[in-house]
Parts: structure tokens; sequence; C-alpha cells
């Protein structure tokens, strides 16, 4: 709420400034544009560093009601980047004398250096070159058959043992009694040994 008033305040006091022939944005841009040979002066030692130098400046000055410049500031445009010519302009402004105001001014003044219109060569359209044909890309190589989900890598186990049958003979006929079978010792296949 204060920052408005002051505002207000400094707004109103520089209308009055302006209409008395005093200090107003209006005199105080006047002034600074008739020392546009100090600006330029400052902005040649800048070109003699960089000959692609170009850009624009803000010169931010707040001037007090006894017409001196109390503080100053550059701010380029990113084109414009030899700060030893922007420090030149501000030390000139500096000693810039406007008309007395009754109130302090704070105002912006532009300047427009070298020829802005075409791009810096860094930021400059590439040049339209005819390029070489891309290499052909490899053959592809055939795809991997998909995996076999159906198949189980996991090792056979091997199956219970069968419990002895008691089913009957395969040549006995239905309603026979089952027969009986004996163990035989290891390594005997079963078979009865020949007569002696």
């Amino acid at each position: 709420m204060t920052r408005t008033l002051s505002f207000l305040f400094a707004l109103c006091f520089s209308a009055i400034a302006a209409a008395s022939g005093g200090l107003s944005a209006a005199s105080a841009t006047k002034v600074a544009k008739s020392h546009e040979d100090e600006a330029q002066a400052c902005y040649a030692a800048g070109k003699s560093r960089n000959a692609e130098l170009a850009g624009r400046v803000a010169l931010d000055l707040v001037i007090e009601p006894g017409g001196k410049v109390k503080r100053a500031n550059a701010t380029p445009t990113p084109r414009y980047t030899d700060k030893a010519s922007l420090a030149c302009l501000v030390d000139a402004a500096k000693g810039w004398r406007f008309p007395k105001g009754s109130a302090p001014l704070s105002v912006t003044v532009a300047f427009t250096f070298g020829d802005i219109s075409t791009p810096p060569p860094e930021v400059a359209a590439p040049v339209a070159r005819r390029q070489p044909p891309a290499p052909a890309p490899p053959p592809a190589k055939p795809a991997a058959p998909p995996p076999d989900t159906t198949k189980n890598d996991a090792p056979l186990a091997e199956p219970p043992p069968l419990p002895p049958a008691e089913a009957p003979p395969v040549d006995a006929a239905p309603g026979d009694a089952p027969a009986t079978t004996t163990a035989s010792p290891p390594g005997d296949n079963g078979a009865t040994p020949p007569p002696q």
C-alpha cells in the first residue's frame, strides 16, 4: 500500500514538473538522447574489440530532484556482449545533467547500436548443402523363435514303483483264480532252468 501511494505521489509530482517544464520522463529522455555521441563513442570502443558487436541497450537512470544521476544501469540484449562499452555508457550517463524536479525520477532510455537487422554469424541460418545419401542399414537378423512355453526343462523324476499286481495271467480265463507268483533271486529272469 505504501509503495502504491509513493508511486502515485511521484507520478503526480512528475506530471506537475512536466507541466512546468521541469524534470519528466520526456525531458529526461530528450537530455539522454542529446548525449548520443557519447553513447556511440562507447559503442565504437566495443566494436573495435568485437567487429560483430550490435544490439540494443536499455539505460535505466534514477535522477535526483536536483538533476544529477543517482544511479545508472545498462541492460543489453543477448547479442550485445561487450561489458567494457556498457561500463563506459554507465559512467558517461552519471555525468549527465537533467532539469530540476520536485521528486526523484526513474526513466529507461533505449539505445540501438550497429546493424541489428541481421543475426550474428553464429546465429545465421545454415546454408543448405546437399548431403550424401545415408548408408543402407545392415540386413535385419532373423528373429529368434519364441520360447516354447509347453516344455518343462526340469529333470524328469523316476516314477514311483508299482505295487505288485494281482491281475490274472494273460492266458487265464475269466473266473479263474489268480495265480501266485514267487519272487526270483536277483539276476534270475524268472525262466525255469533246463532239466539236467
